[in-house]
């Protein structure tokens, strides 16, 4: 028996096909079959969240066991900002006023 996932994009892929899932930072995420050929690819900006992606499609993917199709919604939620940003923010409000 094989598992299949639903990705964020709408597409399916099923355990028998995908051979390798491979997360590049600020870049996204890469399906791949046997043969290196590339079946799917995810973009996802944030680090953390494309190694997220990556590691919830493994897990959907291996094993015989029934896995419900993943949450997907974390990709919507807007990137935190950095330290820098919130101090520039606070400093451009603090010169308004």
């Amino acid at each position: 028996m094989t598992n299949r996932v639903v990705l964020p994009n709408g597409n399916s892929h099923t355990s028998f096909v995908v051979q390798s899932v491979k997360a590049f930072p600020n870049k996204g995420v890469v399906l791949m079959d046997a043969r290196g050929k590339m079946l799917d690819w995810i973009p996802v900006a944030d680090a953390e969240k494309a190694e997220r992606v990556q590691h919830i499609i493994n897990q959907a993917l291996e094993g015989n066991r029934r896995y419900r199709n993943p949450d997907w919604s974390f990709l919507q939620e807007a990137p935190k900002a950095t330290a820098v940003e919130a101090q520039a923010k606070d400093s451009k409000q603090e010169s308004k006023k």
